[in-house]
């Protein structure tokens, strides 16, 4: 069961590479920060992302740094630490 998550602003050419792990709409240059972003998560013990939002903000974008149309993405995960 997951009992923490943390929030992103992640830019709409990314979901589906996050998601799904198709990245096939990235340049190799998007394809390698894509990359690096969900690695650096990976450990993370039962991650799982989500997003409950049909339409873009504008925000910057956590994986670029670059103000984009970002959709809010929830990762959800299992802190075994959390309540000690």
């Amino acid at each position: 069961m997951f009992n923490d998550y943390f929030d992103f602003n992640i830019a709409g050419q990314f979901l589906p590479g996050l998601f799904n792990g198709d990245d096939s709409c990235l340049d190799d240059y998007e394809s390698k920060l894509l990359d690096q972003f969900a690695d650096h998560w990976q450990s993370l013990k039962n991650a799982t992302w989500n997003c409950n939002k049909d339409y873009p903000e504008v925000n910057r974008c956590d994986i670029t740094g670059l103000i984009a149309d970002t959709y809010p993405v929830r990762l959800y995960f299992t802190n075994d630490n959390k309540g000690e």
